[in-house]
């Protein structure tokens, strides 16, 4: 297939297709538009020499979306997750395939926006998300009651710590008030004493 004679249209459809041919890939990720080698960083078919490529390179958006891609290995990610740009770093909170060092090694990044993805990810150990659900940033609390591996216990363990802050964060409020896994009676507590944040 001749991808120089190929319109813009039909390269970007074949760079998102997760279908594509490694080799047509590999192709596509030496244009210089930003949408075909965002989308070939992305595409979960792309050969690992690729995206250890992308994971250098310049823009910070293409190593996020490296970071993101379930086809990346372990050694990327781990390198990924030093990176200097919080928002890379996120990215590979996000990723299903974080080992538990990295995992741990990014719960105690300074920036909540690394560590909000970890509180989401299933993939999170228990006693990560245990520590994250009384995180100082309401964000990453507002990601735990919404982990889909979170227990009733730790549901139950959430409002109690909302309980005794000053001011209880509502989108946490809400999270635990929506989750089918809080207990009945811990929903009538939401109601009577947060019935304004719902």
């Amino acid at each position: 297939m001749a991808l120089h004679n190929m319109e813009y249209r039909d390269k970007k459809k074949l760079s998102e297709n997760p279908n594509t041919h490694k080799d047509l890939l590999l192709e596509l990720a030496t244009s210089d538009n930003y949408i075909i080698i965002r989308n070939v960083a992305q595409n979960p078919n792309t050969p690992i020499d690729i995206l250890r490529k992308f994971a250098k390179d310049e823009s910070y958006w293409i190593r996020s979306y490296v970071a993101e891609n379930p086809n990346t290995t372990s050694v990327v990610l781990r390198k990924l997750a030093t990176d200097r740009e919080w928002y890379v770093r996120s990215s590979v909170s996000t990723n299903i395939n974080i080992t538990e060092d990295l995992v741990r090694a990014l719960a105690q990044d300074n920036k909540w926006t690394v560590r909000a993805p970890l509180a989401y990810n299933a993939t999170t150990p228990l006693d990560i998300l245990k520590n994250l659900a009384t995180d100082e940033s309401p964000d990453v609390r507002a990601m735990i009651v919404r982990n889909p591996k979170i227990s009733s216990n730790m549901l139950i363990r959430s409002l109690e710590h909302e309980r005794s802050l000053k001011d209880p964060y509502d989108m946490v409020i809400w999270g635990l008030y929506e989750n089918p896994k809080l207990p009945h009676v811990a929903k009538i507590i939401i109601e009577t004493l947060y019935g304004d944040m719902l």
